[in-house]
């Protein structure tokens, strides 16, 4: 959802992402591809899959965010309560297994721990999203262009920018390789082409040198 709403803020097709936000945006997709890629057995490492209904029911967030929504309905007297009834209502949850009184945060996780107690092995490797990986990815790689595009070529800011690309080129590989272990043929080859696009037109040297300027930029 952090990654969906740092997208969302580019309104109209001449906004870009500034160079620190891009960066950021960079850096979680980084942690994603690591989680993802994570330990030596293929069987055993995380996959990702289409969040449900459900699934983003037992979000805390989206809890707290229905919640208040209902409540200002109410209020406004087009909910299920009228306004008089919407303040005088205090709903309390009550724990169905201790009797007490629970709010709605502590709820969620319930249901999200009973729900992980009767998954399987497999089932518990996988990670409900909302999005998709690949059009992060793209959309990320589509921002890294326009940045270079809207930025003064002679401003320090423009060469900073580009020292990026050989993060995101590393970025790209590792999230191709997941599709390729999760058989996604559609995904990979999509991400090989961005690939092929930073590379077709570089030599070794320059390619090399775009890598280790790109790491010591990230250590930076």
């Amino acid at each position: 959802h952090v990654i969906t709403a740092q997208f969302d803020t580019i309104r109209t097709l001449d906004d870009f992402m500034e160079t620190a936000s891009w960066k950021t945006c960079m850096e979680r997709l980084n942690r994603v591809a690591d989680v993802l890629e994570d330990g030596d057995d293929d069987a055993k490492k995380y996959q990702l899959c289409t969040a449900s209904a459900e699934d983003d029911d037992l979000m805390i967030g989206n809890v707290l965010a229905k919640k208040k929504d209902s409540k200002m309905k109410d209020a406004a007297g087009v909910g299920e309560l009228g306004a008089l009834e919407a303040v005088a209502a205090d709903k309390q949850l009550v724990n169905p297994h201790t009797g007490e009184v629970e709010t709605e945060d502590e709820r969620a996780e319930r249901l999200r721990v009973e729900k992980e107690a009767n998954m399987t092995e497999e089932e518990l490797r996988m990670i409900p999203v909302a999005g998709s990986l690949s059009l992060f990815v793209t959309r990320l790689d589509e921002e890294y262009f326009k940045g270079l595009k809207r930025i003064s070529p002679h401003s320090i800011d423009y060469v900073h920018h580009l020292r990026h690309e050989g993060s995101l080129v590393d970025l790209i590989t590792k999230i191709r390789q997941y599709f390729i272990r999760v058989d996604s043929e559609a995904e990979a080859a999509e991400l090989s082409l961005l690939k092929l696009e930073h590379l077709y037109y570089c030599h070794d040297n320059i390619a090399d040198q775009l890598n280790i300027i790109g790491k010591d930029t990230d250590s930076a």
